[in-house]
């Protein structure tokens, strides 16, 4: 199987699922910011940021 082929046949599950957990770190029922604070005070927010490419 190609590197081409692999990607071709992963791509085409993952169309097929109809949730796809992108590890977010959401907290139980509460899903949102309570405000600027949880936005700025998140514990990863430098690393999102970083990955972010900002």
């Amino acid at each position: 199987m190609t590197t081409q082929s692999l990607a071709d046949s992963i791509e085409g599950d993952l169309s097929e699922l109809p949730v796809l957990d992108v590890h977010t770190h959401l907290c139980g029922p509460k899903l949102g910011a309570r405000g600027l604070h949880d936005v700025l005070l998140y514990h990863m927010v430098v690393s999102d940021l970083y990955s972010a490419g900002c």
